[in-house]
């Protein structure tokens, strides 16, 4: 008995590559750095020009105008960004644990959520993160098709991921919201001031604040 259970489980461990994992979640991240860079030095152009938009007198109200359009595309962006910072959380929190994912037959518990957001952002970011799609696969050669035909349903995903990927329409309060963000650095009223921060978001992921568990450098 002892014998047929070390063969099922050099069997079952053989089917789970960890060092192609850990390479994988370390291109992942590599891309994420870049991708970061690119579209932060955008965010910055698109608020700057929406910035010079309202000062020429747009309403963004209107869902015609130009201001508006483009206040629409940066929470696009914005979002876009955050889930990266979530993406690249998930992915060393699996780098962290491949130990215990080798050994264990199902995907531990503290491992769900993380590894469902990943295969989740897989469907939605892989022309941007291609890895994401190998990543997949290699969890499903380990948990088998229903584990991942399951990790794609929001209910099993980190809401956060599901909220930032989505492709809703923004609501005239996130407008606002944005309006009120960019006018007062850029001085509406007076000179303009080049906008020049990043976003940040106060989301939590098990309790810590993921800028502070992630390291963007």
């Amino acid at each position: 008995m002892k014998l047929i259970e070390k063969l099922r489980l050099r069997l079952f461990n053989g089917a789970f590559d960890s060092t192609k994992c850990d390479k994988t979640t370390v291109l992942v991240v590599d891309r994420i750095r870049k991708l970061r860079k690119r579209k932060e030095e955008d965010i910055v152009k698109m608020r700057n020009k929406i910035c010079a938009l309202l000062q020429c007198g747009q309403d963004p109200i209107n869902k015609t105008c130009i201001a508006r359009i483009l206040i629409e595309d940066l929470i696009r962006e914005e979002n876009i960004l955050e889930a990266y910072v979530l993406i690249k959380g998930f992915c060393n929190l699996v780098r962290g644990r491949l130990s215990v994912i080798q050994v264990q037959r199902e995907c531990p518990e503290n491992l769900k959520q993380a590894i469902s957001s990943l295969i989740f952002a897989a469907k939605k970011c892989f022309h941007e993160i291609p890895e994401l799609l190998t990543l997949e696969k290699i969890f499903k050669k380990k948990y088998g098709s229903d584990f991942v035909l399951a990790a794609t349903q929001p209910n099993c995903v980190t809401p956060v991921i599901v909220e930032k990927l989505s492709n809703r329409n923004s609501t005239d309060e996130e407008i606002e919201k944005i309006i009120q963000q960019i006018t007062k650095p850029c001085n509406i009223n007076g000179e303009q001031a080049a906008w020049n921060c990043h976003p940040t978001s106060p989301y939590l992921y098990d309790g810590v604040a993921y800028n502070a568990f992630i390291n963007y450098k």
